[in-house]
Parts: structure tokens; sequence; C-alpha cells
């Protein structure tokens, strides 16, 4: 244990006070407005040209990377911070690209929450806790649910990065075109016929990935409460069904009971449950509303609703065996309780993780019957 604990140290967050926000989006933004509370003096918002965002529109000026102007400014006594916290942007090639602007004092978000995390809120799995020794424990217990090298790999990476918040504890990681469909966990798809439950519709993307890849899906039961990706998914699925026996599309979120729950609506990937949400959803539980569609598969993508959502398919789950696709990077405790839940079902599935985006963002759990 003490071995598992030494591996995740902690390192000091220091900063200058003069300050370059790297990034122009939503995270940048509230970068800059918990900073200037915090009495920093923000010298300019720095970004690549091209990559527009109006989001800090007024607040301070920007500058961009090929601007030649950089090279006289004096960089002893500045700190750059990374306003960036996303899947798509790989934080350690930003990092690389500010130094050879002449910047040393570079910090990334996550350096900036462990400070200010009381200004951010929750935001995916981030979290000001280190672990704790019930933690540790669990998470020891999850390691040995690992057979495959590279599933062990990447877990002991994520542990490691969550905790110390340092971009280099992570590795390489996986395709994100291969989410929920890795070529190299095996027997993901051998069934000869496909009956596929989506957690987190979106906008049916998903779908019809797997319409892309498999002719010989039989069956489809898709779960998406944002109305707006609801309607788009009704849309975008019927394009590509074609003959499928039967598709089911149910505008509920995924839960261990049928109630209402407030929710975060606001028609991108992240909408959520959330206890501020302006919008009150019904949830429903698979076990109860389609208890007998008898799925060869599962994904769930449900924004920190997977716990609940996995209880309320327990049956389903039990009687079927589906392969299961779950994310765990929504909640910081998903990185152990998700697994050790499944496992304690004792079903015999083999474990396998990939993390399919950049800041440990897109990680899922892969448990093959």
């Amino acid at each position: 244990m003490n071995q598992i604990a030494n591996r995740y140290k902690d390192k000091n967050v220091k900063l200058n006070k003069n300050i370059i926000i790297y990034g122009t989006g939503t995270i940048a933004k509230k970068v800059y407005e918990v900073l200037l509370e915090k009495k920093y003096e923000i010298k300019y918002f720095l970004n690549r040209r091209g990559v527009f965002s109006n989001t800090i529109k007024n607040l301070a000026e920007l500058k961009y990377t090929d601007d030649t102007e950089l090279e006289k400014e004096d960089k002893s006594d500045v700190t750059v911070v990374i306003g960036i916290f996303n899947r798509e942007v790989d934080i350690k090639e930003v990092i690389e690209s500010i130094k050879q602007l002449g910047y040393k004092d570079i910090i990334s978000f996550l350096d900036i929450y462990k400070l200010y995390s009381e200004y951010f809120g929750n935001i995916m799995y981030l979290t000001p806790n280190k672990y704790s020794e019930k933690d540790l424990k669990s998470i020891s217990k999850v390691r040995n649910l690992f057979k495959e090298k590279k599933s062990l790999e990447i877990y002991d990476s994520i542990v490691s990065f969550r905790n110390t918040k340092n971009y280099n504890d992570l590795i390489k990681n996986d395709n994100i075109e291969e989410q929920y469909f890795s070529k190299d966990i095996p027997n993901l798809y051998d069934e000869k016929r496909i009956r596929f439950i989506d957690g987190g519709g979106y906008d049916g993307d998903t779908v019809q990935m797997l319409f892309n890849k498999f002719s010989r899906v039989e069956a489809i039961a898709a779960f998406e409460p944002d109305l707006n990706n609801y309607n788009k998914m009704i849309k975008n699925v019927k394009k590509i069904s074609g003959d499928i026996n039967e598709m089911i599309l149910m505008p509920n979120a995924l839960y261990n009971t049928a109630e209402q729950i407030r929710f975060n609506m606001n028609g991108s990937e992240d909408s959520n449950i959330s206890n501020e949400g302006h919008t009150v959803v019904q949830c429903v539980s698979i076990d109860e509303s389609i208890g007998n569609f008898s799925p060869t598969h599962i994904k769930m993508d449900i924004e920190g609703a997977e716990y609940k959502g996995l209880l309320g398919a327990k049956e389903t789950i039990r009687a079927n065996k589906p392969n299961l696709m779950i994310c765990l990077y929504h909640k910081p405790e998903d990185l152990f309780s998700i697994p050790m839940l499944i496992d304690s079902w004792n079903l015999g599935y083999k474990f396998y993780l990939r993390s399919h985006g950049n800041s440990g963002l897109e990680l899922v759990l892969y448990c093959i019957a």
C-alpha cells in the first residue's frame, strides 16, 4: 500500500504575479476571473491564430503565438497558465510549443484547480482531495482485476495523474475514433447478432459508428435526456437504421430508479444531472424500462450517473452478460467504485481499460463476458 501511495506524490504550485493565460475558451475565461479576484496581473490572453472563441471578448488583450513582438518581451517574471481542459488538446504538446516561445514558467489548468478548486466547482473527475487510505485499498483491488499489461499501465498512469495533476504521468492515449470499438480488445464484437443499449446517446454518433462498422445489428435502444440532442439522435439514427428489427429511442436519463431529477440541458455532449440544473428530466432504469431487451452490449456515457445506471441494469446484466463499455472519468470515485461494483456480481467478466481522450478524459472500462 505504501508503495502505491509513494508513487503518487504531489508537486508544489507557485505563480508569478504577472500572468499570461493560454487559450480563449470557457476554462480560460474562468481562470481569468479567479486569478483577477486573487489580485494577479493578467497581461493578456495567448492563442494560436485561427483558434477563435468569443468567451474572452473585452476581458483583456489577445495576442497570437506567431506575433514577432513576443520575442522582445521579458519572460523572467511571467507565469503562463494553460486555460484548457478538454479531450481534444494534448497539453504536453501545448507546453512544448509555449517553451519554444521562450517562456519557462508554465502551469496547467489542473495546477490552478489545485490552488483554487473552491472557485471552479465540480469538473469531471477533478477533486482537490488526495486519495484516502480507503481509496488506495480500493485502487489496489481494482489493479488486480486487469490481467492485460496495457490496461494496468493505463490504470496506474491515470491514478498517478489524477493525484499529482502532472501531465508527464500520462501515457499516450488510444484513438478517439475507436472509443467503444477498440480493435485490440478480444471478443468485443464477436456476436452473430448485436443488440446494443446506448446510455447517453447524444446525437446518435455511437449508433452511427456501430452501423458503419457492422451489418449484423439486430436491435438498438438509446437513451438521451437532452431534448435538443434527442431530436438530433432521432433524425440521425433513422437515416441509417434501415431494416433493423427493433429500435427504441427514449428521451430519458438512465438511473437506478424511476424518478425526476434536475438536469443541465445545454445541447452539447456534456449535458448532465445536476442539483443546479434548470430542467427536470425523467429518469428510468434499464431493468424497469426495457428489461426484456436481451442486450449483447451496454454502453454508458451518462455524465456521472454511470454507477447508478449500472445498479438499475443489474438484473439485465446478470441475465444476459452483455459486454460493457462504461465511462470512468466523470467522478473521481468512478475509477474504483464502478469496477468493484461489476466485479462484485461475480459474472466472470474480463476487465480492460482504454483512454481515448487527452487529459485523462474519455476513459472507458471494457468488461468482456
